[in-house]
């Protein structure tokens, strides 16, 4: 059952255009690679641009990295520990805008039995964990929040799996105060067709040919797109489409709000094997309807400033052994 659930589960976790959240149900349900007991990626970007209706400039520097590892890959439980860090760095004379804004987490998960229902054999397992985002990184009381989740997936037939399940995020841009309840139903639908259908993800890849892989869909709120092709057993070209939605309280802010960063983002660029375990991405990119907003999470928030469209460049890696 685990390794036709691995392999399916590769389609939910590709819906996030970064590609690196370890620290929620991600934890413990994306596969890995044969033996792997580390999984680390992440990358750096840059731009300048403007700020509406003032004569500021902002320099923003955008850092995203995570990796989670399993001492004890043999085990019956699986212990699993992971970390999620994201940095932005302002520089800018905007007096509505602080220097920096920093989030952390770390977050710990185990498999913890199977047990039989409707006819199927399931495993379940859980994950707890504890971030805190703030322009103050870990100097700021109220910047703290915790992590957590429920999960339980089993194989329905060859093609097909399905995982349930409740997250809890503290941080999450919209309902961080409520767990929601997490159910993906996957199915390999013909050779070249692969669905994922559910809530909060919804998902289609399709692999037309051994070069080829397309893939689109919605997760939570956001809309992504990705197509890939393999130049090389080692150069995969790509290109990309998707929104970063990212929260932060500011120090010595009303308790209850936190300052977002949102921006839609168009990408190009090339993966390149370095090694088996290995890899470097070098891309560029356009970032629009970019803006700082404040509120208790997305559903309603006041405009704090709206960034021009800038270009930017990004350099990334990943190692996975």
């Amino acid at each position: 059952m685990l390794r036709i659930f691995a392999a399916t589960t590769c389609v939910l976790l590709m819906m996030v255009s970064t590609g690196f959240a370890q620290t929620d149900l991600a934890l413990m349900t994306k596969p890995w690679r044969a033996d792997s007991p580390l999984d680390i990626g992440g990358g750096v970007s840059g731009f300048n641009t403007d700020l509406d209706g003032t004569t500021a400039d902002l320099d923003l520097t955008f850092a995203r990295f995570a990796g989670r590892v399993r001492p004890d890959r043999e085990s019956d439980h699986a212990f699993t520990i992971g970390f999620d860090v994201i940095h932005l760095e302002l520089d800018t004379a905007d007096p509505l805008l602080p220097e920096r804004l920093h989030s952390s987490a770390v977050a710990v998960g185990a498999k913890l039995g199977g047990f039989e229902a409707f006819d199927h054999g399931w495993e379940w397992g859980a994950t707890l964990g504890v971030g805190h985002a703030s322009s103050n990184p870990f100097g700021d009381g109220d910047g703290w929040y915790a992590l957590g989740s429920v999960f339980a997936n089993t194989q329905l037939d060859e093609k097909s799996t399905l995982l349930v399940g409740v997250d809890f995020d503290g941080n999450r841009v919209v309902f961080p105060d409520l767990p929601l309840p997490s159910i993906l139903y996957q199915t390999r639908y013909s050779e070249t067709l692969t669905l994922a259908l559910g809530f909060p993800v919804n998902q289609i890849v399709w692999t037309p040919d051994e070069r080829w892989t397309i893939q689109a869909g919605v997760a939570g709120i956001a809309f992504n797109a990705r197509a890939t092709y393999a130049l090389q057993d080692n150069v995969r070209l790509f290109t990309s489409y998707g929104g970063d939605g990212e929260g932060f309280h500011v120090a010595d802010d009303d308790s209850d709000r936190r300052l977002f960063y949102t921006a839609q983002k168009v990408e190009g660029g090339v993966e390149l094997g370095v090694t088996e375990q290995t890899s470097l991405v070098i891309a560029g990119g356009f970032a629009f309807d970019q803006e700082f907003e404040r509120g208790f999470d997305l559903r309603d928030t006041d405009t704090v400033r709206e960034l021009d469209d800038a270009a930017y460049f990004r350099v990334g890696g990943r190692v996975d052994f």
